[in-house]
């Protein structure tokens, strides 16, 4: 797997991991393709952006994480709103959990116009890495660690993220 993908199936890993009742995936797909059971429960897709930044050794890993949900057919326009404004909850206390430099760039969500589908769209990038390093996987172990023991859980023993967290 290449350094960038190494460093992003990380970030996954460990959002998985402290929201084991969504589906966290690296595929992103049409609401039409996905699963109805999987979009009842949320679906984050992690999708590379590309790499940035002005030297080997500090570049960044530019990604996009969408945010997919479906709500009851007669939910109206309101409740999908709501479910949105949770994943960006959600995806700040995973930001805050991580404790790399993740800045949240631009959020935007469906502002209730695919009713029953919701959806946000994140852009952000993680950096700086030193892509002169032949092995990243030591770096991605630490984004893994970070996620699991500030996020909550592991992938063997998951621990939802609590209200607490979401506040902060």
């Amino acid at each position: 797997m290449s350094q960038a993908g190494v460093i992003i199936e990380q970030m996954r890993a460990g959002m998985a991991s402290g929201l084991p009742k969504r589906v966290v995936v690296r595929e992103l797909k049409d609401f039409s393709d996905r699963d109805e059971q999987e979009l009842s429960k949320g679906v984050y897709s992690f999708v590379s952006k590309g790499i940035s930044g002005d030297s080997i050794y500090k570049r960044y890993v530019d990604f996009i994480l969408v945010g997919q949900i479906k709500t009851e057919d007669d939910a109206g326009g309101l409740a999908i709103e709501e479910a949105e404004l949770t994943m960006i909850d959600e995806v700040m206390a995973f930001q805050s959990a991580m404790r790399l430099n993740i800045p949240l760039d631009r959020i935007i969500q469906s502002r209730q116009l695919d009713a029953p589908y919701g959806w946000i769209s994140v852009e952000s990038k993680v950096g700086p890495f030193d892509f002169n390093c032949p092995d990243i996987s030591g770096l991605a172990d630490f984004i893994l660690f970070h996620a699991e023991s500030n996020f909550g859980g592991t992938a063997d023993d998951p621990v939802m993220i609590s209200e607490e967290t979401l506040a902060q």
